[in-house]
């Protein structure tokens, strides 16, 4: 939203103590009848300058990404929720009060589909546990921020959000093993299709743990190449020298 008044959020949100999830101003508007009835929360607001803020925020239920009849139908619902939002923010939201949506996300975000099933399987123990592994590829720290497919699920799974939080300087190892397909015997995967069960997806499929992935899978595919092996037989301590080499923090 374009003509935002950042500096005046700024001092409501010090004066009233506002979140980064605007629950006060939802909570006003929840009362009034001016937050759509099947959202929880606003998901964040960031600032990209002095008059425009972003927003990440708008659910649509019960959707199968893999239909595209149901995709669509997703798509058309969340264009017409933007209206809902938008009217949230100028009606609730200080600062917002003259705003204009000048950009939106070019599709509907999907944020879980099909997964590998791996060398290795990650779950969501391996998470309580700040499990590491001799052949892990990077560390993460993320919680499991696992949305829900309607709003009564969704008050469960951001409980689960904020009870997984870990501490100053705690992580988990992510292993090269759930990049590796059992089946498929010449293939990588990076990103949110690695092998892991749902809690567990939930906490590594964020960008900065994509990237990480994707860098492993990309030094694996190179040493394959080279030394004429498949990915299921890549010396994982010479690919954890490769990537410490690189400059991974491992």
């Amino acid at each position: 939203l374009a003509n935002f008044d950042v500096q005046r959020f700024l001092k409501y949100q010090k004066e009233e103590g506002e979140d980064g999830n605007l629950s006060l101003a939802c909570a006003r508007a929840r009362e009034n009848g001016g937050f759509p009835e099947d959202e929880l929360k606003a998901g964040g607001i960031a600032f990209a300058s002095d008059d425009v803020a972003l927003f990440n925020f708008g659910h649509v239920y019960h959707v199968d990404p893999l239909d595209p009849f149901s995709l669509s139908n997703a798509e058309m619902t969340a264009r017409q929720k933007i209206r809902k939002l938008v009217r949230f923010v100028k009606d609730y939201v200080p600062g917002g009060e003259n705003s204009i949506l000048v950009s939106s996300g070019p599709e509907i975000g999907i944020r879980e589909t099909r997964r590998i099933v791996g060398l290795y399987t990650m779950t969501g123990t391996d998470h309580q546990n700040r499990a590491d592994f001799p052949d892990a590829i990077t560390y993460y720290n993320y919680s499991m921020d696992l949305h829900g497919n309607s709003k009564e699920e969704a008050e469960e799974r951001y409980a689960l959000y904020q009870n997984t939080k870990y501490k100053k300087g705690e992580r988990y190892g992510i292993p090269y093993r759930i990049l590796v397909p059992i089946r498929i015997k010449n293939a990588l995967v990076a990103g949110r299709c690695v092998s892991t069960d749902r809690n567990m997806n939930a906490a590594i499929r964020l960008m900065p743990s994509c990237f990480s992935m994707g860098d492993a899978a990309g030094t694996a595919a190179a040493m394959c190449v080279r030394d004429h092996i498949r990915p299921g037989e890549v010396n994982t301590d010479i690919l954890r020298a490769r990537l410490k080499e690189s400059g991974v923090l491992l």
